[in-house]
């Protein structure tokens, strides 16, 4: 008899104790639904989009972890068998998006006057993923060489996932 019928006919059971989750920055245990933003860490305007998302996300929602990342890879590998896109990544509760998508996703989940860039959502990806690429395949010589960052605070090192 399955757990279920056992329940049903009072037989004496011990109920089930879920585990303890572990805390969400390990990177094998971080939920599907955090947030997760899969940037370039080599690149310049990544490195400016992360500090300023950091800066912008107070409630600190969002978290981090580099394309080259053991979180990174095995979520692309999974998911884009073909090869990774060239593409900043959301994972968030509702899957992978890349390109315009991702970007847009990712501004709804800042305050305003960013939030409202998610409105763009509207305009089919075939008129905005044209301009994204654009922007991500010159994004070396537009913002140049990464820049040395100042360190981490400790809050905002917590929610990098290498």
């Amino acid at each position: 008899m399955g757990y279920a019928a056992d329940r049903a006919n009072n037989t004496d059971m011990a109920t089930p104790t879920p585990p303890t989750p572990p805390p969400p920055s390990e990177p094998d245990t971080l939920a599907p639904d955090v947030p997760l933003i899969i940037f370039d860490g080599d690149c310049g305007m990544c490195q400016r989009s992360v500090r300023l998302m950091l800066k912008l996300d107070k409630p600190g929602r969002l978290r981090f972890t580099p394309r080259d990342s053991t979180l990174a890879l095995r979520i692309t590998d999974a998911a884009f068998p073909d090869g990774r896109p060239e593409s900043m990544i959301l994972r968030d509760a509702r899957g992978l998006h890349t390109n315009s998508t991702a970007v847009l996703r990712i501004a709804a989940c800042l305050p305003a006057p960013w939030r409202w860039a998610a409105a763009l959502l509207v305009i089919p990806r075939s008129l905005r993923d044209p301009l994204y690429r654009l922007i991500a395949r010159n994004r070396h010589r537009l913002a140049g060489p990464p820049e040395d960052c100042p360190a981490p605070t400790p809050e905002q090192q917590s929610r990098f996932i290498a």
